[in-house]
């Protein structure tokens, strides 16, 4: 999906000349539109979170919560 597209589906007026060039097909958009994917992606991965929980756990005094994590990784 071009920039072009993104703005006309929010309502912005394209500026300048883009306007007049702008060939929005309305179905070709929608069909755009339905492929986006909208997932927050995630740059962390599942073992730094759990290296981020053990560290919570270890600070809140929290001594079983390493048991539990490799648990949870089995």
């Amino acid at each position: 999906m071009t920039d072009d597209d993104k703005e006309y589906l929010m309502g912005y007026k394209l500026p300048g000349g883009k306007a007049l060039y702008h060939n929005a097909n309305i179905d070709v958009l929608a069909q755009r539109y339905m492929r986006l994917n909208w997932a927050p992606k995630s740059t962390i991965s599942g073992e730094r979170i759990i290296e981020a929980i053990e560290v919570l756990a270890k600070s809140l005094g929290i001594e079983d919560m390493e048991i539990r994590i490799a648990k949870n990784k089995e």
